[in-house]
């Protein structure tokens, strides 16, 4: 199980080629296979973690110069070469349905998951779209999207300096070494990530991780179960 963050920058026509900046974007150092050029303007990269893929989709988006759009699923990846572009597979496929959905919503940004839990009813016995909500269940990928979008409205509307004291707070700084940074004084940071809604963005995108950690590990057993012999990769959405 894999997150294929897909990006596509927009209004291309009128603005330099912006695919190499990719490689020193923010959580991108994380990425299991570094972005790649798949087409035009458009790029991918391969996150093993929750937590690191939807924070670079997140920074991403939030520039506004690009569409992003994140798969969770399983994946065959090419192995012995960094590059995404030999990957195949569910992921890879609702990443490309999740950027397309970013195209067409303010936040620029869109989250395509597994299916919603079993229907408690029982199974139909019409054959099931394997990646349509089921009805009844919880859909957690729709929840981990709008949770995301929502922060990404929020943060697009910060004043420049209140936006510089939350990314410095994104990085671990304290609040003291934030004003050294700033040339401020400590109240003076507390008070922007007040206004900036510091603490309760980054609750709701702590929801957001532990949502899709939570649907990558169900796919995952759900995978195993119906073939013991296929394995993938263990998440908990959290880095140390």
């Amino acid at each position: 199980m894999v997150f294929v963050l897909t990006v596509d920058q927009i209004d291309s026509r009128h603005h330099p080629d912006r695919i190499p900046e990719l490689d020193g974007a923010p959580w991108a150092d994380r990425a299991r296979l570094p972005f790649a050029r798949t087409a035009g303007d458009e790029a991918q990269a391969v996150f093993d973690e929750a937590r690191d893929a939807l924070r670079c989709a997140v920074e991403l988006a939030l520039t506004g110069r690009w569409h992003c759009g994140i798969g969770q699923g399983p994946a065959r990846l090419p192995a012995g070469q960094p590059d995404s572009r030999a990957g195949r597979g569910p992921a890879f496929l609702r990443a490309r349905t999740a950027v397309e959905q970013a195209k067409a919503d303010p936040s620029h940004l869109g989250f395509q998951g597994g299916p919603a839990d079993a229907d408690p009813a029982g199974p139909s016995s019409a054959e099931p779209d394997p990646d349509a909500p089921r009805p009844g269940a919880p859909d957690l990928a729709a929840a981990v999207q709008a949770q995301l979008r929502l922060i990404l409205r929020v943060r697009a509307r910060q004043r420049e300096t209140t936006r510089q004291a939350y990314d410095l707070a994104l990085t671990g700084l304290t609040q003291a070494e934030a004003a050294a940074r700033l040339g401020i004084t400590q109240q003076a940071v507390s008070e922007r990530l007040d206004t900036a809604l510091y603490r309760p963005l980054e609750e709701v995108m702590g929801h957001a991780v532990a949502l899709a950690a939570a649907l990558e590990a169900r796919e995952g057993s759900e995978a195993r179960a119906s073939n013991p012999r296929t394995s993938g990769t263990p998440t908990d959405g959290s880095r140390p």
